[in-house]
């Protein structure tokens, strides 16, 4: 398991834990990732040792695996993206805000790619 920091757009480090089979690429790859973000690099960690059923799985299918913990609250973050607006989108009321976590994400994409 490799545990790494990828820089996101706006220089926060995002902790990442990978996983890749024994095995040539290129390989197909899934990000994991669950809950509202944050605890660091531990628990990225944490995630891929000890809840890894799935992560086992998929690494045994020949997929690189990747446990993504991504920015979480990040309270001066969310002041500069700008109001969380509510939308009516049928049901229920749908809470959006400019999609930080969503850039993370296409960051860690955009690094594992290299990879």
């Amino acid at each position: 398991m490799q545990l790494t920091f990828v820089m996101s757009k706006d220089a926060i480090h995002l902790p990442i834990a990978v996983r890749k089979p024994n095995k040539p690429g290129p390989l197909p790859a899934v990000l994991l990732f669950s809950g509202a973000g944050g605890g660091g690099m531990a628990a990225a960690r944490n995630a891929m040792l000890n809840q890894g059923y799935t992560s086992d799985r998929l690494l045994e299918a020949g997929y690189v695996v990747v446990w993504v913990r991504y920015r979480g609250a990040v309270p001066d973050a969310y002041e500069r993206a700008g109001k969380l607006e509510r939308q009516r989108q049928n049901r229920p009321a749908l809470l959006l805000r400019s999609p930080l976590d969503h850039d993370d994400l296409i960051t860690v994409i955009e690094y594992i790619k290299c990879l």
